[in-house]
């Protein structure tokens, strides 16, 4: 037992141990939960934080970090990776509801709409730049395509190379709840 005195010294419940114990023999879950439950679990039988490196050819901070988390917040908090601040998302629910609502509507049957049968992500993009001021939706000015894009990925809609195909379904309180299929591509002529 090389090392210093641990600060935090885990205790397991004999629950805890066995819910560490079956994923460490589990051969489908993911490595790094694998190996934090070997960390938990040989830091309870009282291995020291370099030995338990050494074991399992990791660093002494990431053991370190593992335990600790363990100690203040528990199991589950010390398998999953901790929250990330990241950025907060560009658009809100009703802003995507407006674009969506427009991805899913003809361009021809709106008013000032571009002469297009269906969507292009061009023209998709500048019809919302110009007008999301009459929506009160002030922030879409300068939206990217590729948020719109992005958007409508995560919403299901897929993208080949000739055309976007969007499919999705509008479970939306202010929508209608049906079924949405709209194509985009460039009308010849």
């Amino acid at each position: 037992m090389a090392g210093r005195t641990r600060k935090f010294n885990p205790v397991l419940s004999e629950q805890d141990k066995a819910t560490l114990e079956k994923i460490v023999s589990s051969r489908t879950e993911e490595i790094r939960k694998v190996q934090r439950a070997k960390m938990i679990l040989l830091a309870a039988s009282g291995s020291s934080n370099t030995d338990i490196a050494n074991n399992l050819g990791i660093s002494r901070p990431v053991v370190n970090k593992i335990i600790k988390r363990f100690s203040s917040a528990g199991v589950q908090a010390a398998l999953e990776d901790a929250a990330r601040p990241g950025r907060p998302k560009e658009l809100d629910p009703e802003q995507q509801t407006w674009i969506i609502s427009l991805a899913c509507s003809k361009p021809r049957e709106l008013p000032d709409g571009p002469a297009l049968e269906l969507w292009t992500l061009s023209a998709l993009t500048n019809y919302v730049r110009s007008h999301c001021k009459e929506h009160g939706f002030d922030r879409l000015e300068s939206v990217a395509a590729s948020t719109i894009w992005y958007l409508l990925n995560e919403s299901e809609i897929k993208h080949t190379e000739f055309a976007i195909t969007w499919k999705r379904k509008m479970s939306n309180s202010r929508l209608k709840p049906r079924k949405c299929y709209c194509s985009t591509k460039r009308l010849n002529g």
